[in-house]
């Protein structure tokens, strides 16, 4: 808050830009989740990699993805899919399959993610095999 004249003004939400030569380490609001079960590619550009809280208190890791292409993600598990357009943010859930992605974040790369089947384990859990492309340059 910042008082001026002795009241109090709350900022107002006004963005201030950084500095040329800074780059943004925080993430940026998504417009939903990538859910692999849809079978929908998803091609963009890869911004970064955030962590966020599961409810185990453990980091769980996700990336960034500014869509090239449209896409369909979710809000919410319980709600169905939503219709994603190019220039929107997409967030993926990293998985072994996608740790490769964490060496190209935050280089401004375009990325294409194409879930190709659901793998069972002898433990009774799963995971997504994914085709994984990366481009030296944005698209």
């Amino acid at each position: 808050m910042v008082k001026k004249n002795g009241e109090s003004k709350k900022n107002g939400g006004s963005k201030i830009a950084l500095p040329e030569g800074f780059r943004s380490v925080v993430a940026e609001r998504a417009a939903g989740f990538y859910r692999p079960t849809s079978g929908v590619p998803v091609q963009g550009v890869l911004l970064s990699r955030q962590s966020k809280k599961a409810k185990d208190g453990k980091a769980k890791w996700y990336y960034q993805i500014r869509l090239t292409e449209p896409c369909v993600g979710i809000l919410k598990k319980e709600d169905g899919e939503i219709e994603l357009e190019a220039g929107q943010i997409l967030n993926v859930d990293e998985s072994k399959a996608l740790e490769v992605l964490s060496e190209h974040v935050n280089q401004g790369k375009a990325v294409f993610l194409a879930p190709e089947e659901k793998v069972p384990l002898e433990n009774g859990q799963s995971f997504w095999r994914y085709q994984v492309g990366i481009a030296e340059h944005p698209l």
